[in-house]
């Protein structure tokens, strides 16, 4: 019998066609098809981009492959904390291919889905703040070395803890990667404003944005520069005015998501071209009603491309192509972490597979 040996370079050019899932068995095949695997060039040479689903273990959607692969087009993660099951997970973002990731309202971690590698952060513990409803951020200022995550608190219990009461936020817990630390600041002072229990907020060109009501619905900005708070309107009176609004980015830019059902879906995807400035697109969406149209939750997000990823009542997820006008539809094999009246801003995100360490977070 021959042994043939492959030049690692052809070995390369197979792997990189495989599915991720397939991928992660291939490492323990050996410690050299791991080092292949592993390998910077070879990540490069791949590319490869999916979505993480916020469930309990993780669920990846790898949309490179077709409908009926379900196999690989659907797959679990390893958990990067114990008891993968029952949590509520929560994702604040992803930078560098790094995921940050909040446990039951108590853990903060970052992770790498590609590699597994995980890291612990410390969680902002203040006796001053009440309640578990906070809101969430995660981004940089100028420059990378000016990564920040963020948390914002009430300092007074509400007897309506519902996600349709105002409520202050006077306390602002900030992380600094440069230092490793938290800080307290309870100079923002933002009073009597309604927001999504637990929302996150859309990170873009140095500041956050939130969707809030304050004495009428308008977008909430932090800068992380100057970390200068400001209010950015609405692109016509009466959008964004309820849970159904989802903000997201496009090629760049800020967008609002908005919908409703009156006989058909119709889906409002409004882009800010400049500081205040909108322009509106209205989409009607045909074909789902074999899915059950009037059991949809909201959009959970645009995704980079311009394509629409929503999710109906009996728990499937569709992704609709608003420029071919067609959708795909899977089933989930696990419950998201998605509810209509305490629902995160940002429900699912685009990764792309990355060899960066969570620790390096701390050296940039």
């Amino acid at each position: 019998m021959v042994n043939v040996i492959l030049p690692d370079c052809i070995i390369h050019d197979i792997l990189a066609r495989l599915p991720t899932k397939v991928l992660y068995r291939c490492k323990c095949v050996s410690k050299h098809w791991n080092s292949l695997i592993t390998d910077p060039y070879f990540i490069k040479m791949r590319k490869r981009q999916m979505i993480l689903l916020p469930s309990s273990p993780i669920q990846v959607l790898d949309d490179n492959y077709p409908n009926d692969d379900m196999a690989n087009l659907m797959f679990k993660l390893p958990s990067p904390y114990r008891n993968p099951q029952n949590n509520d997970v929560i994702f604040l973002g992803t930078v560098n291919g790094i995921v940050l990731l909040v446990v039951n309202y108590t853990r903060m971690i970052l992770y790498n889905p590609f590699t597994g590698a995980s890291k612990l952060l410390p969680y902002p513990i203040s006796d001053l703040a009440c309640g578990s409803n906070h809101i969430y951020g995660f981004g940089y200022g100028a420059t990378l070395d000016d990564l920040k995550i963020l948390r914002f608190d009430q300092s007074a219990f509400y007897a309506h803890q519902s996600a349709f009461y105002a409520r202050d936020y006077d306390i602002l817990h900030v992380f600094r990667f440069r230092t490793n630390s938290w800080s307290m600041s309870r100079n923002y002072n933002i009073k009597n404003i309604l927001i999504k229990d637990n929302d996150v907020g859309t990170f873009l060109n140095v500041s956050l944005h939130w969707i809030v009501y304050k004495y009428q619905m308008m977008i909430m900005a932090l800068n992380l520069e100057n970390m200068v708070l400001s209010y950015i309107p609405l692109p016509v009176p009466g959008s964004g005015h309820n849970t159904r609004s989802r903000l997201a980015t496009l090629h760049g830019r800020l967008c609002i998501i908005d919908s409703n059902y009156y006989g058909q879906t119709r889906l409002f995807v409004s882009v800010m071209k400049e500081q205040g400035v909108w322009s509106e697109q209205c989409l009607f969406i045909s074909g789902l009603e074999v899915i059950n149209i009037q059991g949809f939750a909201p959009p959970l997000t645009l995704l980079n491309d311009g394509r629409i990823l929503m999710m109906n009542n009996s728990k499937k997820l569709i992704i609709y192509d608003t420029l071919k006008h067609s959708f795909k539809v899977l089933e989930l094999s696990e419950k998201l972490y998605y509810d209509e009246k305490h629902s995160c801003g940002l429900s699912v995100i685009e990764y792309v597979e990355t060899l960066v360490s969570p620790s390096d977070f701390f050296a940039v």
